[in-house]
């Protein structure tokens, strides 16, 4: 579904019990603003938010552990 909605701009997904990422969400382009809060995202590979190049605020407050092991360069 993600996909399919190249000009969306602002995801809120705060407190949705993901454990990963949804699918597709590196295809989301235009994506600026995402948030992730509370969300256990254990099993997750943020690397695939290097594919949001205008991505300009990430939340991602009490995500849990997983969010400890993000790479430096999605934290520039």
């Amino acid at each position: 579904i993600l996909a399919s909605l190249p000009n969306l701009y602002r995801l809120d997904l705060r407190y949705c019990s993901f454990q990963q990422l949804p699918k597709g969400i590196e295809k989301l382009s235009s994506l600026e603003f995402l948030v992730l809060k509370g969300n256990p995202l254990t099993e997750t590979d943020f690397s695939e938010l290097l594919e949001l190049k205008n991505l300009q605020y990430l939340g991602i407050a009490d995500c849990g552990g997983g969010v400890a092991q993000l790479s430096p360069t999605l934290l520039e």
